[in-house]
């Protein structure tokens, strides 16, 4: 296997760069938060990023090695495009739950804010499907009454 032919397998360019610009604003958001509630930033919050981002990078390591494999072999040419495709996916599950971070980190920091009230509150909503009456909520929060 030639060089060229693991670059072949990356992920693309253009989510990679998102996931980095998503990381890297839940970093800022989350050290702001902190920042703003007067909350110490201690060497254990800057572990858990360290965590989450070995994390990640094993997540996106094992897809590229699966890409790699799986190139190798004729017999699974039908599933180098699946593999790509999840490929593509968990890196955009992945800028999904940075992005769901990043918004609660920007209310937590500023919760009366007139931002945060308007805008941020109902990104938030969408991106984590609470929308008023959701059906699904509700059935969980009935379980967790008949659980207590």
């Amino acid at each position: 296997m030639h060089l060229f032919d693991f670059i072949n397998h990356l992920p693309k360019g253009t989510l990679l760069t998102w996931l980095a610009i998503s990381f890297v604003l839940d970093l800022i958001t989350g050290i702001g938060k902190s920042v703003l509630n007067g909350v110490a930033r201690t060497s254990t919050g800057y572990r858990k990023t360290i965590a989450k981002f070995l994390q990640y990078f094993g997540a996106i390591g094992v897809s590229i090695i699966m890409g790699n494999t799986l190139s190798d072999n004729p017999a699974f040419a039908a599933a180098r495009e699946t593999i790509s495709f999840m490929n593509d996916g968990l890196l955009v599950f992945i800028i999904y739950i940075e992005l769901t971070s990043v918004c609660e980190n920007l209310i937590e920091a500023s919760p009366e804010s007139p931002f945060a009230k308007y805008f941020i509150v109902y990104l938030h909503r969408v991106l984590t499907f609470t929308f008023k009456n959701n059906p699904v909520k509700q059935i969980v929060e009935e379980n967790e009454k008949q659980a207590a």
